[in-house]
């Protein structure tokens, strides 16, 4: 790689003022000082050394300037951003490349040839040109610009994406330990990749898997990655509490291991089966989850002779598989991510572990404990916000007519009073600390540009898009992380798995509405004007409320890729105490969650590439004691049947508040769309901050299951689906 900075011969002298100075950084160095330092380091490939020095000469001077003054007359050519990018490309991270060489070209200051190859070289993501910006350097990588709407009085920005390769790594996961242990006896743990199988027991719980067993990885187009480790279990205590570690996985052949000292907590009976839970991480970005069980037992009698010891993992390496290429997923991973398994007996205790993993924090798990009583708490609370949007006509929505005078002032208030307060008391009660570490340490370092959260859980009930965090100190304090993030959620499941990589885009080509047209007190108005709003959207496909037509749809012909929308009533009944049932209600009856699982069964809709989104707009039917967690029971069993997403409410909404939200929802994306493509959770954020401004609680019921980044695109130029058709 290219690096003008060293070809400024006059710095040499102060070059070696700078390689004197280091030596005693504990005295407070200047800028120039660092950035120096940080050059030689660069010069030698001491690429961890530089990154950490030209971060430190960045904090305390972040604006680069050609001809900077140090001291005295002596200037220098200041670039920290570009050289800064330039360091953490030739270390391996890309994501952390991209996003500081895309600062030196918002400065504009540094060679505009060598931010191009910094850019082409390191950002995957998607690029967009600012209004009133300078041009973008001409790329090396082909770039294809997405379809341009009519100019209009304001212009959009254009979308770009650049294209970047890929490959697909397939390796056998490995963990190497015994198969029996005896509580207080500490014994080891490695985790590797392997060409062999030398694990057989060891199964892959999330993630692509091949016939032969083996787990495949899509991974930047590298000679090899750097991949963190995750490892814990319920009953097991690590020396030093180290959870963690890292491997490094070659093209071809065993990664290196990592090694963990584990201690099995004693036990009550004579012995007991546990499992171990290992997740992979790259620079970020969530790849899988392996397990295997451990038993524990009581007397060392009781074990085999011949225990098992890790043997190290072969390093000798065989005629690797040649490695697939396949196209980038043109998306980087959210700027957090949040990966939480609760333990699956109630019985035992409510501990969850929970791993932080960001492309700008080190990866760290942790355990907490939820407080008793969260579910009571939380339903208390969701009944309050149900109750106090009833009867609300969103305002702000000229596709809903008002039926009733506007609110008093004071009244709106008071509702943001209570939405307020219910999303502070949520963090501060139980947002897990590992999660307010991260948070804060992101908001910090990162700015306006945190933008992103995933949760992986295999726990629906805690609502993350209400919290509003606070600094411990109380010095500051954030809007709802739904209205202020592209927040989603995934879920993890133990029995059948759901889509574990959905496709990064989709395109938008069919809209069906499954709206029942119920009579009498059963009849639901908003629904009325939601489908008019719906009918104007291209490729609507209308799908009477009656069971045969979903059958039909379902379990019929070939779907196309789009959304699939269910406007109409919904409800949680608990006929058993703690056994909820979830329920669509259908012209011809009910369709519990159960009944739909059995109707896509033997079928997954991923298999026909068409990947649907799922928007459930369920009402209620006005009895506010069976407010409960509408999500539990749909968001689950809709992703496991191939889904690419789904977007529920937390509970069932009113008929006016819910139509509202989705009519805002489409004329946002209608908007969007013209330019070629919408990013769901962004929508997303954008209709709860509307309607939260007119005081509305009905913002706080929609969650999204799927992936930060995920895309819609408009449809093929010429694709002819804009004509209503009532099917079935």
């Amino acid at each position: 790689m290219k690096h003008h900075i060293w070809r400024r011969n006059i710095l040499y002298g102060l070059g070696l003022l700078s390689l004197l100075l280091y030596g005693s950084m504990t005295i407070a160095a200047q800028w120039y000082e660092y950035y120096l330092e940080a050059q030689h380091a660069a010069a030698v490939g001491e690429w961890d050394k530089a990154i950490e020095l030209f971060e430190k000469a960045i904090d305390q001077e972040p604006t680069p300037e050609k001809g900077k003054r140090t001291y005295g007359t002596q200037r220098i050519d200041y670039y920290p951003y570009l050289e800064l990018g330039q360091a953490y490309l030739n270390a391996g991270d890309l994501v952390n490349a991209c996003r500081v060489c895309e600062k030196s070209w918002e400065y504009g200051i540094a060679p505009e040839d060598e931010i191009a190859a910094c850019l082409q070289k390191a950002c995957a993501p998607m690029m967009e040109e600012r209004p009133g910006s300078r041009p973008m350097p001409e790329p090396q990588l082909p770039m294809i610009p997405l379809p341009v709407a009519p100019s209009e009085a304001t212009p959009t920005p254009q979308v770009f994406y650049s294209v970047v390769e890929e490959v697909e790594i397939t390796r056998y996961p490995t963990m190497e330990t015994q198969e029996q242990v005896v509580p207080g006896q500490e014994f080891t743990v490695q985790v590797s990749l392997t060409e062999e199988q030398i694990t057989p027991d060891v199964t892959i719980a999330q993630g692509k898997t091949t016939e032969a067993g083996e787990l495949a990885l899509s991974l930047p187009a590298l000679d090899q990655w750097e991949i963190e480790i995750a490892l814990f279990g319920e009953g097991f205590q690590f020396r030093n509490n180290q959870n963690t570690g890292k491997i490094t996985l070659p093209q071809e052949g065993d990664s290196t291991p990592a090694l963990f000292y584990l201690t099995a907590q004693p036990i009550s009976e004579a012995q007991r089966v546990r499992k171990l839970y290992a997740t992979l991480w790259y620079q970020g970005k969530y790849l899988a989850k392996i397990q295997r069980e451990i038993l524990v037992v009581q007397s060392p009698a009781a074990m085999e002779t011949e225990t098992q010891t890790p043997a190290s993992a072969s390093l000798t390496t065989t005629q690797g598989q040649a490695a697939t290429v396949v196209p980038y997923d043109m998306f980087l991973p959210p700027d957090l991510t949040v990966y939480i398994v609760t333990a699956p007996d109630p019985a035992a205790s409510q501990t969850s572990w929970i791993t932080i993993s960001s492309p700008f924090l080190q990866l760290t798990l942790d355990t907490f404990s939820t407080p008793a009583g969260m579910e009571d708490w939380l339903s208390m609370h969701y009944t309050k916000i149900s109750q106090a949007g009833r009867g609300l006509t969103l305002l702000g929505t000229s596709a809903i007519r008002e039926t009733q005078p506007t609110p008093a002032p004071i009244e709106k208030e008071r509702r943001l009073a209570l939405l307020k307060g219910l999303g502070r008391e949520l963090y501060q009660k139980f947002a897990p600390p590992a999660f307010k570490n991260a948070f804060w340490t992101l908001k910090d370092k990162l700015g306006d540009e945190f933008d992103s959260i995933q949760i992986f859980t295999n726990d629906p009930t805690l609502p993350w898009e209400l919290m509003r965090p606070v600094r411990p100190n109380d010095s500051d304090e954030q809007d709802f992380l739904g209205i202020t993030f592209c927040i989603a959620r995934w879920h993890v499941s133990q029995g059948v798995m759901p889509l574990e990589s959905p496709p990064p885009q989709i395109p938008l080509e069919t809209l069906f509405v499954i709206s029942p047209e119920y009579t009498g007190d059963m009849a639901l108005p908003g629904v009325t004007v939601e489908l008019e709003a719906l009918q104007q959207m291209e490729g609507f496909q209308h799908v009477n409320g009656r069971f045969e037509a979903l059958q039909s749809l379902f379990a019929g012909a070939k779907l196309k890729p789009g959304i699939i929308h269910y406007a109409g009533h919904g409800m949680v009944e608990e006929n058993i105490p703690d056994v909820k049932d979830y329920a669509m209600y259908l012209e011809d009856g009910s369709l519990d969650v159960m009944t739909w699982r059995g109707l896509v069964s033997g079928r997954k809709l991923s298999d026909d590439q068409a990947y649907p989104l799922f928007f459930f707009n369920a009402c209620d039917l006005g009895q506010a004691s069976y407010i409960a967690n509408f999500v539990d029971g749909w968001a689950p069993a809709v992703l496991e049947s191939g889904a690419s997403g789904y977007i529920g409410g937390l509970w069932p909404l009113s008929d006016q508040g819910a139509a509202a939200f989705a009519v805002r929802f489409y004329e946002l994306l209608t908007e969007n769309l013209a330019w070629g493509s919408v990013n769901v959770a962004d929508i997303l954020r954008q209709t709860r901050a509307q309607v939260y401004e007119y005081g509305d609680p009905t913002f706080l019921a929609y969650v999204y299951y799927g992936y930060p980044n995920f895309l819609l695109l408009a449809p093929d130029e010429g694709l002819d689906l804009s004509s209503s058709v009532e099917l079935f």
